[in-house]
């Protein structure tokens, strides 16, 4: 995706051949001065950012804005697109089935004492749990039920 803040280019290739399969000119833009992510959930391209100004757009380029529950200070997609996870301040983190559209707080997330903790990083593994680091430089998993286990430290 091209993106200057103002608008933005589209390009589709076919990953086995390198061949181009459509481009489109698109008035969405994602936030052009905080990252954003990108997945695809089945046809659908699932673009995440920061500011929590989302986007799918379908194969024949329509695009629909979402936001979710929390903004992205922490993204991360499952490799299949099924699942969306993002989280701002610890104790908002939520999980996202791509299919329903139903967000899931995630439970059991216990905040550093002082100063407040932000998710960070996150990714899914091929089992579909969730894992990631803090803002406090610590790290999670959480499991299929969106239930945190103990959060630690990295020493």
């Amino acid at each position: 995706m091209k993106n200057d803040g103002k608008g933005s280019s589209i390009y589709r290739y076919d990953l086995t051949t390198g061949k181009l399969i459509s481009k489109a000119d698109l008035w969405y833009s994602a936030d052009k001065y905080m990252s954003s992510y990108s997945a695809f959930c089945g046809k659908d391209l699932i673009i995440v950012n920061y500011s929590n100004f989302c986007a799918k757009i379908t194969a024949d380029n329509k695009v629909s804005v979402f936001q979710m529950a929390s903004m992205g200070y922490g993204i991360g997609f499952s490799s299949d697109g099924a699942k969306l996870a993002t989280g701002s301040m610890i104790d908002l983190g939520f999980v996202r089935d791509m299919k329903t559209g139903q967000d899931t707080k995630i439970k059991g997330a216990k905040p550093n004492p002082g100063f407040p903790e932000y998710y960070s990083n996150m990714v899914f593994d091929g089992k579909g749990n969730l894992y990631g680091r803090t803002g406090a430089i610590r790290i999670f998993r959480v499991n299929n039920e969106s239930e945190m286990t103990p959060i630690e430290p990295i020493y």
